[in-house]
């Protein structure tokens, strides 16, 4: 499975309290977006209203996903 996010544990120890905070709830979104998207059993469909990173990135595992 391709990394969209590194490992935050490499950089935890510079972060602050609320700093760790905020990694973990983004992290739990992101597991939560996961299960989500994995659980499509027909189409999945996703919109924005523009090109972030993240959404870049999605692109990017998915092209390489299909080869």
């Amino acid at each position: 499975m391709a990394t969209l996010i590194p490992s935050l544990s490499t950089c935890t120890k510079r972060m602050t309290g609320g700093e760790r905070g905020f990694a973990q709830r983004l992290i739990d979104k992101l597991k939560l977006l996961y299960v989500a998207m994995t659980r499509a059993m027909e189409m999945l469909l996703m919109t924005c209203s523009r090109e972030t990173e993240f959404v870049k990135r999605i692109k990017e595992a998915r092209s390489r996903a299909a080869g």
